[in-house]
């Protein structure tokens, strides 16, 4: 190939990714190769809202779209992307300048942009996980079965055993596609209540209007702040910010844990707003 042959296929290639972004969500979850519901949805959810397939990409790609997780982070600002509804985990962040530009069209709620404005970011008051317009997509056609439902996350979820008649939610998938997603959100919406250790278990079951009590597990902390994603995401809903429900690696969940969880979903947030922000005048370029 000569030097201007590979000089026009470059500028093409450049000018493809300039015009595409690409999702950007964490593959694999665990050392199996599963993949994570909460990692998924950034996908699940993007592909919805465009209407088409996306491919996926790394945090090093400057044309990314980040949306459902706590995606924001030192190494993935750095090189770029656009942000939708995207969180933070760690309740500090070292600023460097970007070598791309960072967009943030919405992010999860007010702890993570109160966050990045104090780094010098600009970032709009649009607040949401996107994981809430999930009833939009899909209508789960199940019944109640259980009174309560337990989902850790995938770091706790050899850590626990359910007695009889709570049901047990695995939020690792086998597969990254479609009927795994939904096969997840039927067993949450079998449950009349849920606990849970996960972000996206708490969210998933508040958008469907279950009640969720957020639970962690003694000595076996997540990465992060503690307790930072949940607080930000209540207070993007405007519900009171939970303590943690503490249980012991071992113990056995049962359906009086369901007591002190509130009866009722309140959201108070604008998802015409977030819905709205969502970058389509960038992913078509």
């Amino acid at each position: 190939m000569s030097l201007f042959d590979e000089l026009t296929r470059l500028k093409r290639a450049c000018g493809f990714y300039r015009k595409t972004y690409r999702i950007y969500y964490l593959k694999c979850s665990s050392n199996d190769g599963l993949f994570n519901l909460g990692d998924m949805l950034s996908r699940y959810i993007a592909e919805h809202a465009l209407g088409r397939k996306i491919p996926a990409t790394d945090n090093k790609d400057p044309y990314k779209l980040a949306v459902v997780g706590s995606l924001i982070s030192n190494k993935v600002l750095h090189s770029g992307g656009v942000f939708w509804g995207t969180g933070m985990q760690e309740a500090a962040l070292s600023y460097a300048e970007p070598k791309f530009p960072t967009i943030f069209r919405a992010v999860r709620g007010p702890v993570t942009r109160k966050i990045l404005v104090g780094l010098g970011y600009e970032c709009p008051a649009v607040f949401g996980d996107p994981a809430l317009l999930l009833p939009e997509i899909y209508k789960p056609k199940v019944s109640k079965k259980y009174k309560l439902g337990c989902i850790p996350h995938i770091a706790h979820y050899k850590l626990l055993d359910c007695a009889e008649g709570v049901k047990k939610i695995n939020m690792e998938l086998k597969y990254n596609n479609d009927d795994e997603i939904t096969r997840v959100i039927d067993e949450i919406n079998e449950c009349e209540a849920v606990v849970s250790s996960s972000l996206h278990g708490v969210i998933v079951a508040n958008a469907h209007g279950i009640p969720a009590r957020y639970m962690s597990v003694a000595g076996v902390p997540l990465n992060g702040t503690e307790g930072l994603k949940f607080s930000d995401y209540f207070e993007s809903v405007s519900m009171p910010d939970q303590t943690p429900l503490l249980v012991k690696p071992g113990q056995l969940i049962s359906e009086n844990l369901a007591k002190p969880t509130d009866t009722t979903v309140d959201l108070k947030i604008d998802l015409k707003k977030l819905r709205d922000a969502f970058p389509h005048d960038l992913v078509f370029g």
